[in-house]
């Protein structure tokens, strides 16, 4: 099973949100990240067909995504980024208005809809009016449409948005349970959300593909680069000057600070080991906050 991108651009007005944009996807959990604009939800969209790119191609198992249609779309699911829900229905008519526009059999749809709903912890809910729920329940509603079907293809736009840490966990779970045999896109610029599940991440930045690779790959490139510094309170600005701060915390009369830095720090130190936030501060700096 693969997905690929072959150069993709699409501009709105004198902004271009993706510049030649290719990628290959097969088998797995990709997260992709970046600040916002970097031309994430833009690429989800055209991968769903629902934007159409200014030039390239997207194609899914050898076949353009355009050409085949329903056939393609029979594959995937999608959780965008903005809620589209329908306020009257209940939760249980929405799962089987999206059941019918699918072409899954009514029994099916029952008992799909019943075990996806007790996994995201909506279960008692299935006779309540979309109206009714909360931001966090409604976001897990639309990870279930997504989910109905049992898509190869999964797209999902900030799937954790709104949500908890407890829900965010428990979806994060869910996604990594469902991944196999399925090519699954994360969009978010939170990295918790992807850093225990995707076996790839892309980094974008204005439409193009910064870096691309595992954890293990991205996170080696900053090996011997971020250290734990111990200062005190009124050298924190001076600190500012050797690096990027990517987290800071108080002990004491001291301030402990996790710095990124290819300079040399003159101050305690300890080296420390480099996570997927280090990688992601190190690409974006403050863009990416």
């Amino acid at each position: 099973m693969e997905l690929r991108l072959d150069h993709i651009t699409k501009s709105y007005g004198d902004n271009k949100a993706l510049d030649d944009f290719s990628a290959v996807f097969t088998e797995g959990i990709y997260g992709i990240l970046g600040p916002n604009g970097a031309g994430k939800s833009t690429l989800m969209n055209i991968i769903c067909t629902l934007l159409k790119c200014d030039d390239g191609t997207v194609i899914f198992n050898g076949k353009d995504t355009h050409k085949s249609g329903k056939e393609y779309l029979n594959q995937l699911g999608y959780m965008p980024q903005v809620q589209t829900l329908y306020p009257e229905f209940t939760v249980r008519e929405f799962l089987y208005y999206i059941g019918a526009l699918k072409n899954m059999k009514p029994e099916h749809v029952r008992k799909r809809a019943a075990l996806l709903l007790k996994k995201v912890n909506l279960y008692e809910q299935r006779h309540d009016k979309i109206n009714t729920l909360s931001g966090g329940m409604k976001q897990r509603l639309m990870l279930v449409q997504a989910l109905l079907a049992d898509p190869q293809v999964l797209i999902l736009d900030e799937p954790t948005a709104g949500l908890d840490p407890r829900q965010r966990i428990a979806v994060r779970n869910l996604i990594l349970e469902l991944s196999l045999h399925k090519i699954i896109l994360i969009s978010t610029h939170v990295v918790s959300d992807i850093e225990f599940i995707a076996s790839e991440c892309v980094l974008m930045r204005k439409g193009k593909v910064l870096q691309r690779g595992t954890q293990e790959q991205l996170c080696a490139q900053l090996n011997g680069k971020v250290f734990n510094v111990e200062i005190k309170e009124n050298e924190i600005d001076e600190i500012r000057k050797y690096g990027l701060i990517s987290g800071m915390s108080k002990r004491g009369d001291s301030i402990y600070v996790r710095l990124i830095s290819d300079q040399e720090i003159p101050y305690p130190k300890n080296e420390a080991e480099p996570d997927l936030e280090d990688v992601y501060l190190s690409c974006f700096g403050e863009e990416g906050l």
